[in-house]
């Protein structure tokens, strides 16, 4: 992206073909009037003014609405915490992803198998090419003894823990290509995944039974980078973070149009009100958690060196609204987690359960971070691997994986 590309496409758009010529002469060297971003000259221009127009440097504040969802919704950090570390046998290979279903962890390696280890972090079964040679890069617990287990191929597998085995019920192919990102949420009983695949393409899938049924798909125009789900106002709410945007773009699953039910683009979160689009970083990971009225969604971000944790709400006029508009703040926590990153860096948080009281905030060198998102400050860090912690399954209590190859289960 860059102000030529903006000024180019404004120019072809608006027929001024001639300037344009000039433009390019001038520059001494042809413009792409591909931008690579959702937003015109026009509409960034309308949203500057708008801002001026809406904001003053006092309304950047938290507003009373917002203040009391802080108030309300948002414990303080408070203790005891999982703080001790049980060490899990036999883990082999480096592990992508891994979920808490029941009392068993089911956790995806490296080299294409799926591992069960029961409570006291004892293997009770491997399970060696359990896609076929396909790596797993999403494990999600999707109920009581389901788990959903995505594979890089874009293909999802739901499967069921039957004692200590793994049992296939169905797939489905979902993406062309890898997946993402993907999230999991209940809404009014019913169980839906929110996928984002290479092919920026969103799809919202509901489990029925044994069956999964993709029964929505949105194309982006810009690469995701993490999705969550949620239900709120009565409908199931989809929120997707993005390559080269400082926004969360909401959409919701409604009837739009004769076609029946699909995601519908309803507003957008600002998650930059300090800087107007200026794209120093990017949301990188999602986690959503109910509050006791909306839904919570923390965002880890991209800035360096260290990642900061956002947290947003959802605006039921807003959704309401569907007017496709940038909502700004909306901001109700903004805090440093100190967890060291650079640009290649996957930032990685939890809520912590089943409070939302407070967020873990993984770092690239092992340490675990207690973020009392209230008082918008690190509470506690505790020593967990060598090096980046790579993956977590989070229930009453938590399991993470290194990549130094050590699984831990933490207790109180």
């Amino acid at each position: 992206m860059s102000t030529h590309s903006f000024v180019a496409h404004f120019l072809k758009q608006n027929n001024y073909l001639e300037t344009l010529k000039a433009f390019e002469r001038e520059h001494g060297s042809p413009i792409s009037t591909e931008t690579g971003h959702d937003e015109s000259l026009d509409q960034i221009i309308q949203d500057r003014v708008s801002f001026s127009k809406d904001f003053e440097i006092s309304d950047l504040s938290l507003d009373d609405a917002n203040q009391a969802i802080v108030d309300r919704e948002l414990p303080n950090w408070s203790t005891p915490y999982p703080s001790t570390k049980h060490k899990l046998e036999e883990v082999s290979g480096l592990t992508v992803s891994a979920a808490i279903v029941g009392d068993k962890v089911i956790a995806s390696s490296n080299d294409g198998s799926i591992s069960v280890y029961d409570e006291e972090g004892k293997r009770v079964s491997r399970k060696e090419r359990f896609l076929g040679g396909v790596v797993a890069k999403a494990v999600v617990g999707v109920g009581r003894n389901d788990v959903l287990i995505v594979g890089m191929n874009g293909i999802i597998h739901l499967c069921r823990v039957e004692e200590c085995d793994l049992v296939k019920l169905s797939d489905l192919a979902l993406h062309r290509g890898l997946v993402v990102d993907c999230g999991y949420a209940e809404v009014a009983s019913d169980r839906y995944v929110a996928t984002v695949g290479w092919d920026k393409m969103v799809k919202l899938v509901k489990i029925t039974n044994d069956k999964i049924e993709e029964i929505a798909a949105y194309k982006s125009t810009l690469a995701g980078t993490c999705v969550g789900v949620c239900g709120y106002a009565g409908r199931v709410i989809v929120v997707l973070g993005r390559t080269e945007s400082t926004l969360l773009d909401v959409l919701a699953w409604e009837t739009a149009g004769t076609q029946g039910p699909e995601l519908v683009p309803v507003y957008k979160i600002s998650l930059n009100d300090a800087e107007f689009m200026a794209n120093g970083f990017t949301p990188r990971c999602l986690s959503v958690a109910q509050g006791a009225t909306k839904p919570l969604i923390a965002v880890a971000t991209s800035q360096e060196p260290y990642m900061r944790v956002i947290v947003v709400s959802l605006s039921k006029e807003a959704i309401e609204s569907k007017d496709g508009k940038v909502r700004r703040g909306q901001i109700l926590t903004n805090t440093n987690s100190m967890a060291p990153q650079d640009k290649f860096s996957q930032p990685l948080i939890s809520w912590r359960q089943p409070r939302a009281s407070g967020v873990w905030a993984f770092g690239e060198d092992g340490v675990i971070r207690c973020l009392d998102v209230k008082k918008q400050q690190v509470v506690a860090a505790i020593d967990g691997h060598k090096g980046r912690v790579k993956c977590v399954a989070m229930g009453a209590n938590m399991v993470t994986f290194g990549a130094d190859r050590e699984a831990y289960r933490w207790t109180e």
